[in-house]
């Protein structure tokens, strides 16, 4: 993991003031060198992205992964409903 949770004061030069990085929702992941682990990895975050669980960007300049969890603010913005 290259980035979690991040305060805009250190957003890198090329990130976006629309970033969600700051919300905790999102992490980058830095893209394996080996052809094999990045197919494997490739095939994973698709598999997540299909059952919803996630949103996988691959980003090149630098090389990695960009990720948006999206399940667990489901699962919040659910208890959330039920309370009220």
């Amino acid at each position: 993991v290259t980035s979690a949770l991040r305060p805009m004061s250190r957003r890198p030069r090329n990130g976006s003031v629309k970033s969600v990085h700051p919300t905790g929702i999102a992490f980058d992941v830095r893209k394996p060198k080996r052809r094999m682990c990045r197919d494997w990895l490739r095939q994973l975050l698709l598999q997540h992205e299909r059952e919803g669980a996630i949103e996988a960007t691959e980003e090149f300049r630098p090389p990695h992964f960009h990720i948006v969890v999206l399940q667990a603010l489901e699962r919040r913005t659910n208890e959330v409903n039920v309370i009220e």
